[in-house]
């Protein structure tokens, strides 16, 4: 099944797949019927090219191959110890299902889950959208789900989180969303109780969210004032909510000695019709 790009032309798309060496080289695994992995990917893009501090903390947009194989090699044990401790309490995935992973930079949250989960998630996914505002990293990202899931249906939204709408979401049908924000939700500068409206559309809703944990330039306070607004029973009514039967934040250290200090947030909660 091909993927769908908005925000991107055909001839964009096959530019950028033609001038991205790894995207190449997931796609040739993809043929040899390979499976992918976290690891596998790391260890062939993960580079240092010496542009960390163009990262912004890993809080920038990335424009580049290089930026992204910097990012992965800077920051991507880190997001992996985060994953790994988040769905150590995550339930096996259950379809059909609609993903939507916000600020998806190169697919690594959804790369962790299918190292988690295998086969089960890859056969639970019957949509997938990609939100991400570089072209670079929504080129990349794609070819990683259309590994993990060949035969789902993707949609690739090249968007800033403020100008997404619901239509953005594919949230035209009955299936159940799986939300994941990771290393996302922390960073100041858009509105993320607004995000959280357009999401809530009739269905059940399932939302992971990790972030590394910290105390200024937004970070984890974001994710404990939303969580407070969406536990906030005065709030269910105006969004529909009709049950929240988990909403649980832990903040914890993982990786080596505790290396890094980490914040997730799990939420699962059913919506009306209105």
């Amino acid at each position: 099944m091909k993927s769908t790009f908005v925000g991107l032309s055909s001839d964009e798309v096959a530019a950028l797949r033609n001038q991205e060496p790894i995207v190449g080289a997931i796609c040739g695994l993809r043929r040899e019927g390979k499976p992918i992995s976290f690891k596998w990917l790391r260890e062939l893009a993960g580079r240092d090219r010496d542009l960390r501090s163009d990262l912004g903390y890993g809080r920038n947009i990335l424009s580049s191959t290089e930026e992204f194989d910097q990012y992965l090699y800077s920051y991507g044990l880190m997001i992996a110890c985060q994953w790994e401790a988040l769905t150590e309490t995550v339930a096996p995935m259950k379809g059909p299902i609609r993903l939507v992973d916000y600020g998806c930079g190169q697919g690594l949250a959804g790369l962790l889950l299918f190292d988690k989960f295998g086969d089960a998630f890859s056969s639970a996914l019957s949509q997938v959208v990609l939100i991400e505002p570089s072209a670079v990293g929504l080129i990349r990202a794609e070819a990683v789900y259309r590994c993990i899931a060949p035969e789902c249906e993707i949609v690739c939204v090249k968007k800033r989180f403020d100008d997404l709408g619901s239509a953005d979401l594919m949230t035209d049908n009955k299936l159940d969303t799986l939300h994941i924000f990771s290393n996302v939700m922390d960073i100041d500068g858009w509105d993320h109780f607004r995000l959280f409206v357009e999401m809530m559309t009739e269905g059940r809703h399932s939302m992971l969210v990790v972030s590394a944990s910290r105390e200024f330039d937004g970070g984890s306070p974001r994710i404990r004032n939303l969580k407070a607004a969406v536990d906030n029973p005065e709030h269910h009514k105006e969004l529909s909510i009709t049950s929240i039967t988990k909403s649980e934040l832990c903040e914890y250290d993982c990786g080596p000695g505790g290396k890094y200090s980490a914040i997730s947030w799990q939420l699962e909660l059913e919506v009306s019709g209105g």
